[in-house]
């Protein structure tokens, strides 16, 4: 059974230039249950004292990082998961997660174009033919096993918090798109590159005519990992470089995609990957942010990117499981901070070997 165990310290809301007061709202769930979102003392700013315990200084007349939005991952498992509840416990459960009033407010969930790595069923992408078959026109394109149970999520969430972000990545493009003609590892085949573009044009359109509006995307869930058992796609900034520029920023253009386009979404140690997209200014004009995952490399990676970019604001994307640790970084320049959590249940990596699988202003989001 999953736990959670969760303390927020919420500081009280500025007004104009001043704060609406000195307190700062202490809201506790407790692992055993006995406390759930239960408001507890509020604690008040003061000046120091000699004290054995924990001092958090904070400096009103410095601004460092905005926040973007707090949330979870939507991806199969966790909706697998939810599904399997009773339709009333289902609805509490996503209430408590992001109704503003109700819950913890979060404001901000990644879902998967296709499947991840984390799910019960065989693998599938939106398009899945044949071996040697392909759909340059995508005329077999269908969200259609999102609706299964997927969907109906999202729209649960967003029916309880309407001001919700949904931001979505691909593990992988249609497996006759690619070098290996699976979808796990290969890349994606150049002449493929219009394709893979309209794919996710359609994904974002058959989404938000399911009444879910997609904020950004990422071109590719850690494309520098490549692996058999699960989807997975290789890439380099070079390919990611020509594919926005050339393809998906421009597709975006024609058919006025709101949509922000986020590239990289992989580790700190591999910046020569979004330093050769974002130093392309044509390239460039189409991403909105650069996503760093934080499994490799170390932080400091962060500040010399930023010195490397300066005029971009930058985004702290964090993924936790529940049952690792919220760790701070410290981080000088202003950033934006996405932390996620999932809920994985049964399905915490990836499907069975025996399962069948189907043949602006940029900002930096760590």
């Amino acid at each position: 059974m999953m736990r959670f165990l969760l303390l927020s310290l919420l500081l009280a809301l500025p007004i104009g230039l001043g704060w609406a007061d000195d307190s700062v709202q202490v809201v506790m769930s407790s692992q055993d249950g006995s406390k759930s979102l239960s408001a507890e003392k509020p604690l008040r700013f003061g000046k120091v004292r000699k004290t054995k315990d924990p001092v958090i200084e904070v400096d009103l007349s410095k601004t460092c990082q905005t926040v973007l939005g707090l949330g979870a991952s939507l991806e199969h498992a966790t909706c697998e998961n939810l599904s399997k509840l009773s339709p009333e416990l289902r609805e509490q459960v996503i209430d408590k997660l992001v109704n503003p009033e109700t819950g913890i407010g979060m404001n901000l969930m990644r879902v998967c174009i296709g499947t991840s790595d984390f799910v019960g069923e065989p693998y599938y992408s939106y398009d899945d033919l044949p071996e040697g078959e392909t759909d340059p026109e995508l005329a077999k394109f269908s969200i259609e096993k999102d609706k299964a149970y997927v969907l109906p999520a999202i729209k649960i969430a967003l029916q309880k918090n309407p001001n919700l972000l949904i931001f979505a990545s691909p593990w992988s493009p249609p497996a006759w798109m690619k070098t290996s003609g699976k979808l796990g590892t290969g890349r994606l085949k150049p002449e493929c590159y219009p394709a893979f573009a309209k794919y996710l044009l359609k994904f974002i359109q058959a989404y938000e005519a399911e009444g879910v509006p997609i904020y950004a995307i990422t071109v590719q869930n850690e494309p520098d990992m490549s692996d058999p058992n699960y989807p997975t796609t290789l890439w380099n900034g070079e390919e990611q470089r020509d594919f926005i520029r050339d393809h998906l920023g421009p597709l975006f253009k024609q058919n006025s995609v709101k949509s922000l386009i986020w590239c990289w979404d992989h580790n700190w140690n591999k910046l020569e990957f979004p330093r050769a997209v974002l130093s392309d200014p044509q390239a460039a004009q189409y991403v909105d942010g650069t996503g760093f995952h934080l499994y490799e490399g170390r932080v400091t990676a962060q500040s010399a990117f930023h010195q490397e970019f300066p005029r971009q604001a930058h985004l702290l994307h964090r993924r936790l499981r529940v049952s690792r640790q919220w760790r701070d970084t410290a981080d000088p320049h202003p950033s934006e901070l996405v932390p996620f959590v999932q809920c994985l249940g049964d399905h915490a990596g990836p499907a069975p070997e025996a399962q069948p699988r189907p043949a602006r202003r940029q900002r930096h989001l760590y």
